[in-house]
């Protein structure tokens, strides 16, 4: 389970639970609200397809604690939208997730395709934002 989380500066950084240790945490965490984490890893982001553009991220573990701190607030947004424009004619860092808004205008059934001789699949999104892009997304 991957989680983005946030500081009161708005800084975010990738976190991962790993699938044995879901359980755990599942019900512990809700978004928007704010934790004390203890006792955790920290490891390389990677390269490419970052959700964030954070260089590290935090691994969970099963000494991991998380404890609510009910009567904190962070009230920041989590988004940086990135206009479409930007997108189509600017040379943006492609490492990372970006975020984007827009006016669903249209949508392509599910696909078939190859990539590296494996059968995958995707849908195609058309969105409008005083610039139209047309992308493809895995599924």
């Amino acid at each position: 389970m991957d989680m983005i989380l946030m500081d009161d500066k708005g800084c975010k950084i990738q976190s991962t639970v790993r699938k044995t240790l879901i359980y755990r945490f599942q019900s512990l965490l809700t978004e928007g609200r704010v934790y004390k984490i203890s006792f955790f890893g920290v490891g390389e982001s990677g390269r490419d397809f970052r959700p964030t553009n954070h260089p590290f991220k935090i691994n969970f573990d099963i000494q991991t604690s998380a404890r609510l701190l009910p009567n904190k607030a962070i009230n920041l947004t989590p988004y940086s939208f990135v206009p479409l424009g930007d997108i189509v004619y600017k040379d943006l860092d492609t490492s990372f997730l970006i975020d984007v808004i827009g006016i669903l205008t249209g949508a392509r059934g599910e696909q078939e395709f190859k990539k590296d001789g494996t059968k995958q699949k995707r849908i195609t999104i058309e969105l409008d934002q005083d610039e139209y892009i047309s992308c493809s997304l895995p599924i």
